[in-house]
């Protein structure tokens, strides 16, 4: 029976919070998918990917395979170009030894990334005293920027997908950086459009420097604005991991390697 090692590739980030929440999710999505489970960071964390996919090779043998998944919300540059460069690099240095590396989808766009979305704007409202409805609350969508149009049109569906039916006054999203709308150019726009209110929903995976930033600063800007703010969670918090997530790893998985129960 061919051994199949998966290898969770996460951006990286030099909070200790968002490392133990990756973490933690791999830790999970093993668990679930009853096979070993390894991780490695893109940069600013340890280990890095060469040490990753070195360690999953040996843990899956010459005769095994490796199914790398790469927990973005889409596909973007580091999809696209980082990942496979050194899922080349290990297949070349290892030579006839290396097992088979299968590369699985971006998370995004997912059913049911847009449904646990809702499930972490809906933890936000209701713990709130006093939030107002929501025909008088603009919700903004809030992804991190890429430099590639695909992982920034990933946001843009999500906004669109996430007001589709609900009776919010307006539907904006936002970049944390790289690409505009910024966050604070989104609040302006809310507020011009009538909003007392905004819901900030971080596409995000994890805690960390991005969304922190992406808090402070809508933070920051509402309250100049006048605007009350709300900030809804990012899809990785709390323990356990919520089983949305981990079903479309799970699929993602499952695809890749063709993994059976």
């Amino acid at each position: 029976m061919t051994k199949h090692v998966v290898l969770v590739v996460g951006h990286g980030t030099r909070s200790a919070e968002g490392l133990a929440q990756f973490e933690t999710f791999v830790g999970a999505l093993a668990e679930r998918l009853q096979r070993p489970a390894k991780h490695c960071y893109l940069e600013l964390a340890e280990p890095d990917m060469a040490t990753g996919l070195s360690d999953a090779a040996s843990a899956a043998g010459a005769a095994g395979e490796v199914i790398v998944l790469p927990l973005f919300l889409g596909p973007g540059d580091h999809y696209k170009r980082d990942v496979p460069e050194a899922v080349r690099a290990c297949r070349s240095a290892l030579g006839k030894t290396s097992p088979v590396f299968r590369y699985a989808a971006p998370l995004g766009p997912h059913p049911k990334l847009i449904e646990l979305l809702n499930v972490r704007i809906g933890e936000a409202l209701t713990t709130t005293p006093d939030a107002l409805p929501r025909k008088r609350t603009a919700l903004l969508v809030v992804g991190r920027g890429s430099l590639e149009e695909d992982g920034n049109s990933a946001v843009t569906r999500t906004a669109f997908l996430l007001g589709d039916g609900q009776p919010w006054l307006c539907v904006e999203y936002a970049f944390q950086a790289v690409r505009h709308p910024t966050v604070p150019e989104a609040i302006q726009r809310c507020r011009r459009l009538g909003a007392q209110q905004v819901v900030v929903a971080p596409y995000l995976l994890f805690g960390g420097r991005v969304y922190d930033d992406v808090c402070a600063t809508s933070r920051r800007t509402a309250t100049a604005a006048g605007l009350r703010v709300i900030h809804a969670s990012h899809l990785g918090s709390q323990a356990p991991i919520h089983p949305l997530l981990l079903d479309v790893a799970e699929q993602r998985c499952r695809e890749a390697g063709e993994i059976t129960s």
